[in-house]
């Protein structure tokens, strides 16, 4: 699906990601993590070929990413980076942006644009917004419209830097919890997150990033195992209780 091949990236000649190889799982939800500076945004923009130039390949579907279209590559990935702007528009007419790479030449929605631009508000209980200008909302319903634009883009590629800045803790638990329905749903997620032990209890695999490289990359049980979160991140783990289920957190 999404493929790293000795990837070095970085920002006025400062390298960031040093020969970086990795893979995602199809249909498995990856946890981008590392400490701040390590690459992670980086990463993400790498697959956002206009934000940063890089050495190496990116493959998509085994596909050059460099060789991809780019309508054609907006139906293969959709991108939430960590800012977007905001535009003096009506939150349905955000989302429904999201529908332009399969726009025809009269650039009109058609029923199946507008059953995606739908079903992408209700998942993210942005529906009761439809009307309201994206200016005049809070950050963190601003995020909960990016994130359903992102979904009413419909691509099997979703990739997330820092998706849950600025939602209140009990928007940011349903949205975690709408990882496995993504998963559901077929879709391959990428998501970069700094709570390491919601990455761990929501995400299948782990990418730790360290030092602009990869310090690991493999299922969110065997990152556990190896102890290098708590050297990454010098931090203490311990086990709490939820539902009668027990869950490692780092602290």
């Amino acid at each position: 699906m999404l493929e790293f091949r000795s990837v070095t990236a970085g920002y006025r000649g400062k390298r960031v990601l040093k020969d970086v190889s990795f893979r995602l799982e199809r249909n498995r939800v990856t946890a981008v993590l590392g400490p701040n500076g390590s690459g992670k945004s980086t990463l993400i923009n790498c697959v956002n070929i206009q934000a940063v130039r890089f050495s190496g390949r990116i493959l998509l579907d085994g596909r050059d990413i460099l060789n991809i279209h780019p309508s054609d590559r907006a139906k293969i990935v959709s991108i939430l980076p960590q800012r977007l702007p905001v535009p003096d528009v009506t939150v349905e007419n955000m989302v429904a942006y999201a529908r332009t790479p399969y726009a025809g030449w009269q650039k009109k929605l058609s029923l199946r644009d507008t059953e995606q631009i739908t079903a992408a508000m209700t998942m993210t209980d942005t529906e009761k917004f439809r009307s309201r200008n994206v200016r005049d909302l809070s950050g963190g319903e601003r995020q909960r419209v990016f994130f359903a634009m992102t979904l009413a883009q419909d691509t099997p590629l979703i990739l997330m830097d820092e998706p849950t800045t600025y939602m209140d803790m009990a928007y940011r638990t349903t949205f975690l919890r709408q990882l496995s329905v993504l998963k559901n749903m077929r879709k391959t997620v990428g998501i970069v997150l700094h709570d390491i032990s919601a990455a761990l209890r929501y995400c299948d695999q782990v990418l730790l990033l360290d030092g602009g490289e990869v310090a690991f990359s493999g299922s969110a049980g065997e990152c556990v195992d190896s102890d290098l979160i708590e050297k990454t991140f010098r931090v203490r783990r311990h086990t709490e209780a939820d539902d009668g289920n027990q869950f490692i957190i780092f602290e």
